[in-house]
């Protein structure tokens, strides 16, 4: 079992609204969201943070009754992310590299 907070973790519509088939992807099961296991399917995702492209594994549900999770494993190895409680903001620095 893969550990669900090293990945992007999001609902199923944003594979749709991506144009994602998230069956394509990699099967998943993840436990320790809610009161059971969670099935997701993973794919590898382009994205654009400011200036900076990248790719991160994203695990899509294949329900939209879950939350939306930041993971570790892609964005905190390129990006310093500081969250600012008192303006609501979430700041991504990038410190290193993109492949």
């Amino acid at each position: 079992m893969i550990q669900v907070l090293t990945l992007l973790y999001l609902p199923r519509s944003f594979a749709h609204i991506l144009g994602i088939d998230i069956e394509s992807g990699q099967y998943a099961v993840f436990g320790g969201i809610g009161a059971g296991k969670i099935e997701t399917y993973i794919h590898r995702v382009k994205m654009k943070i400011g200036d900076y492209a990248s790719e991160a594994d994203v695990a899509f549900a294949v329900t939209n009754l879950v939350p939306n999770l930041l993971g570790r494993r892609d964005l905190f190895k390129t990006y310093e992310i500081q969250f600012k409680n008192m303006t609501e903001q979430t700041c991504f620095i990038k410190t290193r590299s993109m492949k």
